[in-house]
C-alpha cells in the first residue's frame, strides 16, 4: 500500500519541544526534528525510515539505528519495523484542532495496521479530556446534556474523537461528560474498549517487553492493574514517557 505524504505547507515545533526533549543528546533532538518536520509524516504521526538520513554528514545507518533507539528507549517514538510513531503528535497536533483528528482518519484506516502503534495512539487519545471544553452557544446544531444548542466547542472534539475511536475500538464513546483525560483514573468504558481490542491482544507482549515505556507512566499503571489486579509490581528501569 503506497503511503501518502502531507505535502507542502510547514509544521511548527511546540514550545514544550526543549522541555520534552530535555533527557536527550543533541544528535537524538536533531532526528527528532527531522521526524517532526518531514513531508512524508502523516497525520497521525507515523513516517517511514529514510535511507537519506545515513547520507548524511557525519551518519550512518549504524548511527540512526542507535539514535532511533536511544528516542525510543526514552518514549519519545515506538517502531514497527521501518514504520515510526512520534507518540506527541495527536496529542500537540491534533488536540486542539478537530480537524487535524478527523485527518487521522485515513492513516489508521489504510496505513497503520500494526497492533502495537494503534495500541500506543489510543493510549494517548485516552489523555484528551471533552469535559471541559464549554460548548459554543449557536442558533442551529444538538443539544448537550444541559440542553443548550450548539455546533461548536465539545461538540466538534467529540465526533472527531468518536471518528478516530471507532476506527481503533470498533465502540461508541462514552459521554462527553465523563471524558476528562485524567491519567490516574482514566475513563474505565474507554480503557475497556481499547483493551478489549484484538490491537491489543497482539501489542501486549511488544508492550510489557518495552517495560511500557511507550505508554504515559500513570496510564501504563491503570492497564497493568486491570490486567493483574491492584497489587501489580512496579516496572523496573527508568521511566522518561510523557
Amino acid at each position: 500500500m503506497a503511503r501518502k505524504s502531507t505535502g507542502g505547507g510547514f509544521v511548527t515545533m511546540t514550545k514544550s519541544f526543549e522541555e520534552d526533549m530535555a533527557d536527550c543528546s543533541l544528535a537524538e533532538i536533531g532526528l527528532m526534528s527531522l521526524l517532526i518536520t518531514s513531508k512524508a509524516t502523516t497525520p497521525v504521526g507515523t513516517v517511514y525510515r529514510r535511507h537519506e538520513w545515513s547520507e548524511l554528514p557525519g551518519s550512518s545507518a549504524d548511527t540512526v539505528s542507535k539514535l532511533l533507539e536511544g528516542l525510543e528507549a526514552k518514549g519519545k517514538i515506538v517502531r514497527d519495523h521501518h514504520e515510526i510513531l512520534i507518540r506527541s503528535w495527536v496529542r500537540h497536533r491534533c488536540f486542539s484542532t478537530p480537524n487535524f483528528l478527523k485527518a487521522c482518519k485515513y492513516t489508521l484506516e489504510v496505513q497503520m495496521r500494526a497492533p502495537l502503534l494503534r495500541v500506543v495512539v489510543g493510549t494517548e487519545l485516552l489523555r484528551k479530556d471533552i469535559a471541559s471544553i464549554e460548548p459554543a452557544p449557536s442558533t442551529r446544531g444538538s443539544k448537550d446534556a444541559a440542553g443548550r444548542v450548539f455546533t461548536k466547542g465539545r461538540n466538534a472534539h467529540y465526533e472527531a474523537l468518536e471518528l478516530i475511536w471507532e476506527e481503533l475500538t470498533g465502540q461508541k464513546l462514552p459521554a462527553a461528560e465523563t471524558i476528562t483525560g485524567s491519567l490516574t483514573e482514566p475513563n474505565p468504558t474507554m480503557l475497556d474498549q481499547l483493551m478489549g481490542t484484538r490491537d491489543f491482544e497482539h501489542a501486549l507482549p511488544e508492550l510489557e517487553n518495552r517495560n511500557w515505556v511507550c505508554v504515559e507512566p500513570s496510564l501504563a499503571v491503570a492497564i497493568r492493574e486491570k490486567l493483574h489486579g491492584p497489587n501489580v509490581k512496579p516496572i523496573r528501569g527508568t521511566r522518561t514517557a510523557t
